[in-house]
């Protein structure tokens, strides 16, 4: 089973009212997306080509999650910070 964002106690002031789907269930595709890039086949590509999909997907992910945070206000600043602490998306 991936990871879930409901296991953090900070979880709490989650969504109040939510127009999208619940964002456990996007980062949870997310990472059976990553699973999925990650156990491609990679025969006959060059080593920087089997990695396109994984960064493609890893930037998705934290854009995802910044707009979440920074566009749509629908999470806390303390979720926020700890989807950063635990790679969820980039901090960059």
């Amino acid at each position: 089973m991936s990871r879930c964002v409901l296991r953090s106690p900070t979880t709490a002031l989650w969504f109040l009212s939510v127009p999208y789907a619940w964002p456990g269930q996007i980062l949870d595709d997310y990472a059976r997306k990553m699973r999925d890039a990650e156990n491609d086949s990679h025969e006959g590509k060059r080593k920087t080509e089997s990695l396109w999909p994984i960064m493609r997907i890893s930037h998705t992910r934290s854009r995802y999650i910044y707009e979440l945070y920074y566009k749509r206000d629908a999470i806390s600043k303390e979720l926020y910070d700890w989807l950063l602490k635990e790679s969820y998306a980039d901090a960059k």
